[in-house]
């Protein structure tokens, strides 16, 4: 079941197995620490790629769409 609170796991979602082993092996363990992240923070991560990038937008801007916000554009989860 997928939670949609920033504190939720990154493992509770379904990414690629690069993904997941850019994630594991670099400690990035939550939405909140992903969502932090700048492209250029995330392309300098050994073996993330423009794939990965791609996947990675894609569900920020998924979350983005499914996360309401309050007025300082801050989510309310």
């Amino acid at each position: 079941m997928q939670s949609n609170t920033i504190d939720s796991r990154l493992e509770d979602f379904d990414w690629s197995v690069r993904a997941q082993n850019v994630f594991r092996a670099n400690s990035i363990t939550k939405i909140s620490e992903l969502l932090a992240m700048s492209d250029d923070e995330l392309l300098a991560l050994t073996n993330f790629g423009q794939k990965t990038l791609q996947e990675v937008n894609a569900f920020k801007a998924d979350w983005e769409q499914r996360t309401p916000k309050v007025a300082t554009g801050r989510s309310l989860t």
